[in-house]
């Protein structure tokens, strides 16, 4: 199968997150950084992904099918707090037939996986605007300033032994000032690899590299 998604195939049940701009932009940086930073480094190892906020599953799907195509063996776990979007990453994977590659929990952040455990890649397009009397939906809006969960990721990124981090959000929840925090560790390369402009806002996906994914783990 094709690396390539047709987007209009995906299976979105009522409630959950419908595929947009931000989940396009994650898709493309998702095929750049797995084509471009991986091939040789993980080539003959199974790569060990992890998804915050699986949602549909699309994105999950797209790590799967890159990998594929790129001969790099995918396992991922697709997490998500909401059963209902947990059940719609299962159905679409299914539907893809790609189910084998893919455990979907139902749990909040990485509270279900060990604390040692090794996460290669990390993705995440999570809530990211700021909560106000205009936005309200947890699905798109988290905290005042939009950075709940955008910090919550950071914070698990240098705590945790994960490698890469790929992490989309808005300038509306201050990207810049996640670039600042990553540059600011020493052990952490940061990058900005895609920006689309949408009326009043910059989407952006960031990716941030600790120095040891560039040894064998």
């Amino acid at each position: 199968m094709s690396s390539s998604i047709c987007f209009n195939e995906i299976v979105i049940l009522e409630g959950v997150y419908e595929p947009r701009e931000d989940t396009y932009l994650t898709c493309i940086c998702i095929e750049y950084v797995y084509r471009r930073l991986l091939r040789r480094i993980l080539r003959f190892t199974p790569l060990r992904n992890v998804e915050i906020g699986s949602g549909t599953g699309l994105l999950s799907i797209k790590v799967v099918l890159t990998c594929l195509n790129e001969g790099i063996k995918p396992y991922i776990i697709s997490i998500d707090i909401d059963l209902n979007a947990c059940k719609n990453t299962l159905m679409n994977f299914k539907k893809f037939k790609l189910d084998k590659y893919v455990d979907v929990i139902c749990c909040d952040f990485l509270t279900c996986v060990r604390d040692n455990s090794t996460i290669h890649i990390m993705i995440s397009n999570p809530p990211y605007l700021p909560e106000d009397g205009y936005c309200r939906d947890y699905r798109v809006c988290a905290g005042p300033d939009g950075r709940l969960l955008i910090d919550r990721l950071i914070d698990s990124f240098v705590a945790r032994n994960i490698k890469i981090l790929l992490l989309t959000q808005s300038s509306l929840s201050d990207y810049e000032k996640t670039l600042k925090i990553l540059q600011k560790n020493p052990d952490i390369d940061s990058i900005l690899v895609g920006k689309i402009h949408l009326f009043f806002e910059d989407i952006v996906t960031i990716v941030g590299v600790k120095h040891s994914s560039k040894r064998k783990v």
